[in-house]
């Protein structure tokens, strides 16, 4: 079969972010049947109506309409497990720098909520030898996102108790990425995924802090292509 035969992927940013954060891997894929979803209330428009991970769920099922390959990075993997664990289109899920619970420390909740981003998160999130003019990048692409819709994306991801039993339902391949610098979700994370579905396919890249698509697009996007073939082998032999 050909390559328009395989799932699209279906990318889903995270906390404080926009589709923005896909735009290194974006070159390195290139295929343009593949979606690159803005949750709502980006762009600095207030939205009060998505403050769950379940809301932010519910969005991006409405906009699947074909088989896909659902790619979550951090709090969009939240909203990738809520939406895999019950949609018959998701045919593979792949977890970016993520797991199925995000608990949040207080401090960054609360300085969240009093509209101050903390410098210390930003620099804590990317590994030690990240390229400076990608830093400068980053902190110009905070403030495309309200704080108000951070401090909510944030607080989604510490209120979001049924990830477990989500994940646990999910019957489809299954890929867990994450990196050897990430100081958010530590790879250690990847022990509780093996317990819970021993046949993921876990990988952990270095020279990565929790932004692996910003970090190491190239070695992201030789993991995204390969599960894409396994996923198509899956599919065809199920055919047969």
């Amino acid at each position: 079969m050909g390559e328009a035969s395989k799932p699209a992927f279906l990318f889903i940013h995270g906390a404080g972010g926009t589709a923005s954060k896909w735009r290194s891997l974006r070159k390195k894929l290139n295929n343009e049947e593949n979606q690159y979803i803005n949750l709502p209330g980006r762009d600095q428009i207030q939205d009060q109506s998505t403050s769950t991970i379940s809301d932010l769920a519910d969005y991006i099922k409405s906009q699947i309409n074909d088989d896909v390959i659902i790619v979550g990075h951090s709090m969009g993997g939240l909203v990738s497990v809520d939406v895999a664990s019950s949609n018959p289109h998701v045919k593979g899920v792949v977890l970016i720098n993520s797991h199925f619970t995000l608990p949040v420390h207080p401090k960054i909740l609360e300085s969240l909520k009093q509209e101050v981003f903390p410098d210390g998160l930003f620099y804590a999130s990317y590994h030690k030898g990240t390229d400076q003019k990608l830093l400068k990048e980053e902190k110009k692409e905070i403030e495309l996102v309200s704080i108000q819709r951070t401090y909510r994306d944030f607080k989604a991801c510490d209120d979001y108790k049924e990830g477990k039993e989500k994940f646990t339902k999910i019957d489809v391949p299954l890929m867990c990425v994450y990196g050897n610098e990430d100081r958010m979700v530590p790879r250690e994370v990847s022990k509780e995924v093996k317990e819970l579905k021993p046949n993921a396919d876990v990988s952990v890249v270095n020279d990565c802090g929790h932004y692996l698509m910003l970090e190491q697009p190239e070695a992201l996007a030789n993991l995204l292509n390969n599960f894409q073939d396994v996923i198509q082998e899956t599919k065809e032999d199920t055919k047969q």
